[in-house]
Parts: structure tokens; C-alpha cells; sequence
């Protein structure tokens, strides 16, 4: 099982409020924490290069990948838990070019990639959504011995379990669409200014968007 988790990212979203409030609309501000039930859509992109071929030597075999998922839960602020079921919608995965790593042959794929499908969501601790699936790599041709040879040798397909988790953020972070900014570079507001976007340092891209249920 793997996991990926950028903690750094997610400590900053979930930072203390003292420093920035003086900033903030204070009408907003009063609006999202009196919030006790937010709906949260949330949008999550994958775009990167990332190991697409399993087997000996399948770690030099990447893809330039993309991915998708999208979630939709309710979430109780005060008690900072799930309130209900999680609603989950997986994309598919798409390939549009291999490299190897150590700069021989060009792996190829012999069937679909798929890098993750969620299956599953529960929280791990406060705050912390975590989403349980597989991976799934198709039988392959791939430089597995170079440089000592250039050949391609096949690789039979496989899969793995995996496991993704993302922040769910304090519902309060809307009082600084009004400034357009959040203090931390990685999580930025949409145009519209109704969603905020973290980009996380595993090639995931996740888009919240709340909306107020009570």
C-alpha cells in the first residue's frame, strides 16, 4: 500500500486564524463560522509523470499521466467530522507519452494504465479524509535490463492497492476570497471566488468548493 500526502501543504491550509483575521471581511467571516453543516464538491486532478509499468525493473518505465476523481460529502464543522456518506466518481486515466527513466527504449504499454480508483473514503483523523484504492498497470514492454541490453522484455500486468488522503479544510478559509489569497502559495480561490484550490507536491490538484447545508 502506498501513501501520498503532502503534509506541509495540508498544515498550512488548516493554520491558525489570529494572524490574518484583521484582513479578512469580518461579515464573511461571521457567515462561515457559524456554519455547522458544509456540502463540500471536491475536484481532484492528476497530472505527472509517474511509474506506469510494474515488475522488474517497472520503476524506470513512466507515462505522462492524467486522472481524475471527484467526491461529494457533508461535513459537520463544529464536531470536524463526516455527516453522512461519501459520494465518489472516479475519471479515467490517460497516457500520452512514456519515457524511461534512464533514457533507453520508450516502454509500451500492451493495455490501460489506471492510476487511481478510489473505491473507498473515511476519515483518518480530524481533518484528514483518507481515500482507499487500487492502481492498476497494464502488461508492458520495457527496457528492464539496460544499459546492458536495449531490448524490450514483457512484464505481466498488475495491480496494488493504494491509498490517497486529502485535507478537508476549516469551512473558514472562504472569509479570504474577498482578498483573493490565503497566505500560502499552494492554495490559491478560483476566478469566481466560490472555490479554493490546493496543489499538492504529489501531482495532484484538488478543488473544494462549499457550499452552506445549516
Amino acid at each position: 500500500m502506498q501513501r501520498t500526502l503532502a503534509v506541509s501543504t495540508i498544515l498550512l491550509v488548516l493554520m491558525p486564524w489570529a494572524a490574518i483575521a484583521q484582513q479578512v471581511d469580518m461579515a464573511a467571516i461571521q457567515k462561515w463560522s457559524n456554519v455547522k453543516v458544509v456540502r463540500y464538491k471536491v475536484d481532484a486532478r492528476f497530472d505527472a509523470w509517474t511509474q506506469v509499468a510494474s515488475g522488474k525493473g517497472g520503476e524506470s518505465a513512466e507515462g505522462k499521466v492524467t486522472d481524475s476523481y471527484a467526491l461529494e460529502f457533508d461535513w459537520d464543522a463544529k464536531g470536524r467530522k463526516l455527516a453522512g456518506s461519501v459520494s465518489i466518481k472516479n475519471g479515467k486515466s490517460l497516457v500520452a507519452e512514456t519515457r524511461d527513466k534512464g533514457e533507453c527504449a520508450k516502454p509500451v504499454l500492451k493495455g490501460e494504465y489506471e492510476h487511481f480508483e478510489a473505491t473507498e473514503a473515511k476519515i483518518a483523523n480530524r481533518d484528514l479524509l483518507e481515500l482507499k484504492g487500487t492502481r492498476s498497470y497494464p502488461a508492458a514492454q520495457i527496457a528492464n535490463e539496460c544499459p546492458a541490453s536495449k531490448a524490450l522484455n514483457a512484464v505481466a500486468a498488475d495491480y496494488k492497492a493504494v491509498t490517497e488522503s486529502i485535507a478537508v479544510p476549516d469551512p473558514k478559509m472562504m472569509s479570504l476570497a474577498g482578498m483573493g489569497h490565503t497566505g500560502n502559495p499552494k492554495v490559491t480561490f478560483s476566478p469566481d471566488k466560490q472555490s479554493f484550490i490546493m496543489k499538492m507536491d504529489n501531482g495532484w490538484t484538488v478543488v473544494y468548493t462549499p457550499t452552506v447545508v445549516k
